[in-house]
């Protein structure tokens, strides 16, 4: 007997597949490898991995000099349940551990810093292009979706939770930020940006799954706005939207000694969706039995509506917090705080100076157990993070390129 599959199932696979595909076509754009044999052969590719999982710092564009011409790459790469690779491919492997977290936040700019005067400050121009996918879950739901995937038997016994929640964007668009300072000790830059969203999903999944076993029962409730229906199929409208978005950040020194950087990315934003698809669907899984093998097999009643509907969606957070401690004129001591959303990360970093203006820095992710490498000189910026450097292996990565021209 053929078993069928569950509305659980469906929506997290897809949601996995649509965010797997479109960090592939992205970094296709970017010339970091070619996707054009599909994304079944970009998920064995480690090479993929390597290159999508970009730093938890964000590019940093305040060089040592004021007046600049830059070209930033990141991306960032997270999956608190499975390595990423696994991820990728539908959890297919290992059993998958205890976790509520996945996302992936990438970008291509190419940007001017000017600075006017002393008393005004500076002018930044930007244009980019980016991508954000975010997955929140509960364990059980990524333990359900493990064990269909994998043909692993159910436990009767026990009630699931099923909670999903998806963010995704697609855009390019152009950035215009002020950078000024009070005094010598604190600097600070406002950004605006200006969004030309092309693709999108924002939805949810909420449920039950109890009693598995001759008394089973369940419902689920999906609700999601999307440019690509990848439940039913439904014949896309080709829409976009506009939007904007706030960054805000400052460089504090307090004395020779002490310094603080902040730093928040899309700390407003809002995206304006008019009659964007839309789809709201109900199953009822009365009907539910278990093969010889003991798996699950659903026949739920099934309905749902499709229908436009205006929406403002909204990214999520990210920011950043570094106290920095400088030992002596060359050696300096960092702690880190990074959060995506409400997924927190925190990181000891060490760092010395060679030269002037050319130095390399150390750090341990104690969230992750993510080990990075950094460089910096005053024309360029390489990083690159990493929990486990067998890529496929890796649950966490972060690289970040960056070449300046200052003038």
């Amino acid at each position: 007997m053929k078993k069928k599959r569950c509305l659980y199932s469906i929506t997290f696979g897809k949601w996995i597949a649509s965010g797997a595909a479109t960090l592939a076509l992205q970094l296709e754009g970017l010339g970091v490898f070619n996707a054009g044999a599909g994304v079944r052969k970009a998920r064995g590719n480690s090479a993929l991995f390597f290159i999508a999982a970009l730093s938890l710092v964000m590019p940093l564009c305040q060089a040592a000099d004021k007046n600049q011409i830059y070209s930033t790459i990141y991306s960032h790469t997270y999956s608190d349940i499975a390595p990423i690779d696994q991820f990728f491919d539908d959890l297919r492997g290992p059993k998958v551990a205890p976790g509520d977290h996945a996302f992936t936040t990438n970008a291509v700019a190419l940007g001017q810093t000017v600075h006017i005067n002393d008393r005004f400050g500076g002018l930044r121009f930007e244009v980019f292009s980016r991508l954000d996918y975010y997955l929140q879950f509960t364990p059980d739901t990524a333990e359900l979706f493990w064990a269909d995937k994998n043909d692993v038997p159910l436990d009767r016994d026990r009630a699931y939770d099923v909670y999903l929640d998806a963010n995704h964007m697609k855009a390019h668009g152009f950035k215009l930020g002020y950078l000024g300072s009070i005094e010598d000790r604190f600097s600070y830059h406002i950004d605006v940006s200006y969004l030309y969203v092309y693709e999108m999903l924002v939805g949810a999944l909420a449920g039950d799954l109890d009693g598995l076993g001759s008394d089973a029962q369940g419902e689920l409730l999906l609700e999601y706005y999307y440019s690509d229906d990848v439940f039913f199929e439904r014949e896309p409208n080709d829409l976009s939207a506009r939007g904007i978005a706030l960054d805000f950040g400052f460089q504090w020194h307090i004395n020779n000694r002490w310094q603080i950087d902040f730093k928040s990315k899309d700390l407003y934003s809002r995206i304006y969706w008019r009659e964007q698809d839309f789809t709201a669907a109900q199953a009822n899984s009365e009907r539910l039995s278990f093969d010889e093998q003991g798996l699950l097999e659903v026949s739920p009643a099934l309905s749902w509506l499709e229908t436009e509907r205006n929406f403002r969606q909204r990214l999520p957070l990210q920011v950043e917090l570094r106290e920095m401690f400088h030992a002596t004129s060359r050696d300096s001591l960092e702690l880190q705080h990074y959060a995506y959303d409400k997924q927190w990360f925190h990181r000891v970093a060490y760092r010395h100076r060679f030269f002037s203006r050319v130095s390399t820095g150390l750090s341990y992710n104690l969230s992750s157990q993510a080990k990075g490498l950094d460089l910096q000189t005053p024309y360029l910026r390489l990083r690159l993070e990493t929990d486990d450097f067998d890529l496929k292996a890796a649950q966490h990565m972060s690289f970040t390129l960056g070449f300046y021209i200052p003038y």
